[in-house]
């Protein structure tokens, strides 16, 4: 702006104009007056964002004594009610209708510390303000709408399965999948019936990660494999959900999902299916289970063909030593590194000895894993 200002004064002003000593005074004074001015404006500017900051610390350091003054006052009483010195209704009468939603809160940081009776009486302390939480599911926000879906989880307050069923159709995935992580570890009547709803939610997620979604799943507890056994056998599935109920099989090392992925395997998927059924027979599989599993040693898909080889090194026997040896002629050094480890694990440390003799990077990775 300045550099502007003397600019356009420069190429308007003739050059004998600019010679007088006079004329240069002006000039001077002109460009001090502008630079006096701008520098002016600047500080008022930091004064007042000097100001703001000072204000909003204030407002802050305020609140937080605030809370913090309230936490002291029901710290003491809490100790005295979970120790059953005292009943709750000593906490609960200081509690005030503007503080519920913090004292839950507090109650909920609490919980984090202590499990057995001593939070099941946390629990009949935060019973009374269950309408609170309840009340933030249905007119809050996404992150409120998480934040009580938590707390109701953590303080194992009972929740209607209306209430949840509704928060699985929330425009936000975060809230539908912590309302499905929820439902998994309440105690419903018609368990079933929730994870049939959960299971059709799943394909929500589609870039969601597979480990995350298998763990909340495998919550539903083995008592529910049998359900999950089924649904991985179900075609009108897609197969993200598939593999997330297969993840979730290995989760809950159920023995007899070995079986089951046996059969999904024998319509020859070439996905993340197969790999997932593969790992379910590695993890609670059998020699029996060999044969289906000798099939994908021959696919196209370099990843399946790895599984296969490491799912042989846990279930195989000495027969299958030949197709195992085989994979080092795969043009993939990892496959041929798979191939090393199965071969050990199924004792065969002679036939890697023989390989590591050879010439070449096979020949390497054979001793590598002899070594190791």
């Amino acid at each position: 702006m300045i550099t502007e200002i003397t600019y356009n004064f420069l190429q308007n002003t003739p050059f004998e104009e600019l010679l007088n000593p006079a004329q240069q005074f002006t000039v001077d004074i002109t460009v001090i007056i502008i630079l006096i001015v701008f520098i002016s404006f600047l500080f008022i500017i930091s004064v007042i964002f000097a100001l703001i900051t000072l204000v909003l610390r204030l407002k802050n350091y305020l609140k937080g004594r605030k809370w913090s003054n309230l936490e002291e006052r029901w710290h003491n009483d809490l100790l005295a009610v979970l120790s059953e010195a005292e009943e709750p209704r000593i906490l609960l009468d200081k509690v005030k209708n503007e503080h519920k939603l913090y004292f839950l809160d507090y109650l909920f940081r609490f919980a984090l510390r202590i499990k057995g009776q001593e939070l099941a009486t946390l629990t009949e302390i935060a019973r009374p303000f269950e309408d609170t939480l309840l009340k933030r599911l249905s007119e809050g926000d996404t992150t409120q709408k998480v934040r009580a879906i938590i707390t109701l989880d953590k303080l194992q307050l009972p929740v209607d399965k209306a209430d949840f069923i509704q928060l699985l159709d929330d425009p936000s995935p975060l809230v539908s999948l912590y309302a499905a992580r929820a439902m998994i570890k309440q105690e419903y009547s018609d368990q079933k019936e929730v994870l049939e709803k959960i299971v059709a939610t799943l394909p929500r997620y589609q870039d969601w990660s597979y480990r995350l979604l298998s763990n909340i799943l495998a919550q539903a507890g083995s008592q529910r494999a049998g359900f999950l056994r089924k649904k991985l056998l179900d075609k009108s599935l897609d197969k993200k959900t598939r593999v997330i109920i297969g993840e979730s099989l290995i989760l809950l090392n159920n023995i007899k999902a070995a079986d089951t992925a046996a059969r999904v395997l024998q319509n020859y998927p070439e996905d993340d299916l197969a790999k997932t059924c593969l790992g379910i027979i590695a993890n609670t599989g059998s020699p029996q289970h060999r044969t289906i599993v000798r099939s994908y040693l021959e696919s196209s898909n370099p990843e399946i063909r790895g599984k296969a080889i490491q799912t042989l090194g846990t279930i195989g026997t000495q027969e299958d030593i030949p197709d195992i040896e085989q994979a080092f002629n795969d043009q993939s050094n990892w496959i041929a590194y798979q191939a090393a480890r199965a071969l050990r694990q199924i004792k065969a440390e002679d036939v890697l000895q023989k390989i590591s003799d050879q010439e070449g990077a096979k020949s390497q990775i054979a001793l590598q894993v002899l070594q190791n």
